[in-house]
């Protein structure tokens, strides 16, 4: 009877033992998924945060937690996210490459708490970027506004579609946008972009894992032309119309530009043509030398225009033969120059090396 007693006894402590351990004392109510988008692109990147909350709806951050996460339909986790994952801090993104609509189940390590969550995936859904305006003045004050959706393989607004989307500039120094991050709303938004003083082809691109990219080119003019500069390639010439930022206004074609030789300079040379008219901003001629050398100053003026000048240095290289031809009474004549008036090194050199006994004979 006393053992009886005893195995009675024991029973009932291996029965409450059981209760113990089957009792939760865990904070964590529900498993709650979110995504910017149920709707993403067929073969990209789905991202879905998932976050341990309490009764209250609060985040459960101080618990470790082992959640079993799986896939119904065509799909695979990124290569950054596991089927066994473990949260720390009660919070954490996963990635999802889908190929057709999918049904993520998530659930907690010994528990009954699980979560699903259902995506759909498009086939050729992609960002477009539309604008009214493709070409604007680059006057670094002009503001475009950029239209942004996401569309099927046909062109049909994706309306399930909010996403967001990333913005960048081909070229930094070509703008500004108003924000570099653009979250959209029934598949739709809208962005702002201030143009800079550099002229040019510039890119704006918009970018999400969940879609094709998507671009929108424009096209960045120069301003009125206020200036030459005036350039040269050995005797080729080249005078370009400058805006006020300075680039070059190859929008201009059709304007006259003088050319001319200052008076002090032109018995070194003389130009092929005195008038030409701009090409894409731009006219040439070319310098013709004389046999002389020395500086030659050449200047390029259109009415209205601050004008451009360029000096060009001329000089005659003498070869083997010619040096050999050369009489040689002309060249020390050259060398010694006369001996007149006030003789000093400095103005009689060659003379003043030979009175010095620095050199026998000079030539």
């Amino acid at each position: 009877k006393a053992l009886e007693e005893i195995q009675k006894e024991s029973s009932e402590i291996e029965a409450n033992l059981s209760t113990v351990d089957q009792l939760d004392f865990s904070k964590i109510a529900k498993i709650e998924l979110s995504t910017d988008s149920l709707v993403v692109g067929a073969g990209k990147r789905a991202d879905i945060t998932i976050k341990l909350k309490d009764k209250k709806g609060e985040l459960v951050n101080d618990e470790f937690a082992k959640l079993a996460l799986s896939l119904e339909g065509e799909a695979s986790f990124s290569a950054d996210t596991s089927n066994q994952i473990t949260l720390l801090t009660g919070t954490k993104k996963i990635g999802i490459v889908m190929q057709s609509p999918i049904k993520l189940k998530v659930a907690l390590e010994n528990s009954d708490k699980t979560s699903e969550l259902l995506l759909t995936a498009v086939a050729d859904a992609k960002i477009v970027l539309d604008s009214t305006v493709k070409s604007v003045l680059a006057d670094g004050k002009k503001q475009v506004s950029i239209d942004v959706s996401i569309v099927d393989g046909d062109g049909k607004l994706i309306e399930a579609a909010n996403s967001t989307i990333t913005l960048a500039l081909s070229d930094p120094l070509m703008g500004t946008l108003d924000k570099s991050e653009l979250k959209l709303v029934n598949g739709k938004g809208s962005f702002t972009f201030t143009v800079g003083k550099k002229k040019g082809d510039l890119i704006i691109n918009a970018v999400s894992p969940a879609f094709d990219s998507g671009f929108l080119a424009v096209k960045l003019l120069p301003g009125e032309p206020k200036k030459i500069i005036l350039t040269s390639d050995k005797m080729h010439l080249r005078a370009t119309f400058y805006d006020d930022f300075g680039n070059a206004v190859d929008t201009n074609s059709g304007t006259e530009i003088k050319f001319g030789i200052t008076e002090k300079t032109k018995a070194y040379g003389f130009l092929s043509s005195l008038a030409e008219k701009t090409l894409n901003g731009s006219a040439e001629v070319d310098l013709l030398p004389t046999l002389k050398t020395g500086d030659v100053q050449i200047t390029a003026e259109s009415p209205g225009l601050k004008s451009g000048s360029i000096k060009i240095k001329l000089t005659k290289k003498l070869g083997a033969s010619e040096i050999t031809d050369m009489k040689l009474d002309a060249l020390v004549g050259a060398f010694l120059g006369i001996p007149a008036g006030n003789v000093t090194e400095s103005n009689y050199l060659g003379g003043s090396i030979l009175a010095g006994g620095r050199m026998q004979a000079a030539a």
